[in-house]
């Protein structure tokens, strides 16, 4: 809350507003190098027209370039006023952050989170019918899927230390299934591995889900301090399984780590 109050109020104004909500959204993913900006504000003019273009300048102007810690709270006022766009609006968004994304040849993890909301989003607008909160399966069923999610989750915690991350996990683990395997599995695409398995944990039980978000809040507050792509991923995780985002500080969840299963 404090990070969203100090956003200016141009920015926090464009985040709720319908219509420029996926300009704010855009916004978010702008680059710091002035370069890599015009060639994303040239993809943004091809795809979304220069008023879209205008109004991203604009937000650059009035409110600067964001911190990594601003990025989160302006994408997360964007989300109510996307869902008020056409499926076909949303398609468009879609393919327009995914070319701004690629303007420096990496993903980072809050530019993963935004094209996966997004994404999710445009399908979900599409095929509201084929929406499920819950599935079927047991966290047991789901153990692979689970396991390589919370080792990603225990690796962006500290990409650094890889015994951190190997505590992490084992917290994780534990939580999620009352024991830790002896090594993490091997992540290497993270971002594809991970797609994979939100896709498989998306189909939990809504006890499945409560215990792995569990798991995973052990798992990004094993060290006693939470990143800002710890926090990042969780927020996509957890968009992904249709639950709340767990409220949590850097010594464990502030409520309950076990929320209820809802739609997003």
């Amino acid at each position: 809350a404090a990070v969203a109050a100090s956003l200016p109020e141009s920015v926090r104004a464009a985040a709720h507003d319908t219509a420029r909500a996926p300009e704010a959204l855009l916004y978010t993913l702008i680059h710091e190098d002035p370069e890599l900006q015009e060639t994303q504000l040239l993809a943004i003019a091809r795809h979304l027209g220069s008023d879209a273009e205008t109004r991203v300048r604009h937000l650059l102007a009035s409110g600067g370039q964001l911190s990594q810690e601003q990025k989160l709270p302006v994408l997360e006022m964007t989300l109510p006023a996307l869902h008020r766009h056409s499926p076909e609006q949303i398609r468009k968004l879609l393919t327009t952050v995914e070319e701004v994304i690629r303007v420096d040849g990496q993903v980072e993890v809050f530019e993963y989170l935004a094209a996966r909301m997004v994404r999710q989003y445009a399908w979900e607008s599409a095929n509201p019918h084929r929406v499920k909160v819950t599935g079927k399966r047991t966290l047991d069923d789901c153990r692979e899927a689970a396991s390589h999610c919370i080792a990603i989750l225990a690796t962006e915690g500290d990409p650094a230390d890889s015994g951190s991350a190997a505590r992490a996990f084992a917290d994780g683990m534990r939580t999620a299934f009352g024991e830790a395997p002896a090594t993490m599995p091997d992540i290497g695409d993270w971002q594809s591995q991970l797609d994979d398995a939100l896709d498989r944990l998306d189909e939990l039980t809504a006890d499945g889900k409560r215990t792995l978000v569990a798991a995973l809040v052990a798992t990004a507050t094993s060290d006693h301090h939470v990143a800002e792509a710890e926090l990042e991923l969780l927020r996509a995780i957890c968009g992904a399984l249709h639950v709340p985002v767990p409220m949590i500080g850097d010594d464990g969840p502030a409520e309950s780590s076990e929320p209820a299963v809802s739609s997003p």
